[in-house]
C-alpha cells in the first residue's frame, strides 16, 4: 500500500520537529540536532527505475540541504521555485 505524498510530507515533518527540539546532551553542553529529507513517492511521472526514486529523493534532500536545512522537501516543493 502506497502513503499518499501529503501524509509521507506530515510525518517527516513531525519527524524533524521532534528532533530539532531534543538536543542532544553531551559532556555537560547541549548540542541542537536537525534534520533534513527528500521524499519523492514511487508514482512521480518519470519515474522507471528504483534508481530513478533514489535519485529524486536524493535530489530532493540536497535541496533541503541548500535551502537552510532542517527542513523537508517533497512532491509539493519540486520543481523548486527559481
Amino acid at each position: 500500500r502506497e502513503t499518499p505524498p501529503s501524509v509521507s510530507s506530515d510525518v517527516a515533518e513531525r519527524i524533524r520537529k521532534q528532533v530539532a527540539s531534543s538536543p542532544l546532551s553531551w559532556g555537560g553542553a547541549d548540542i541542537p540536532v536537525t534534520l533534513s529529507a527528500g521524499l519523492a513517492t514511487s508514482g512521480e511521472d518519470g519515474l522507471e527505475t528504483g534508481q530513478d526514486l533514489f535519485m529524486l529523493a536524493d535530489g530532493r534532500l540536497y535541496d533541503a540541504k541548500n535551502g537552510g536545512r532542517n527542513r523537508v522537501v517533497g512532491l509539493q516543493d519540486w520543481p523548486k521555485s527559481p
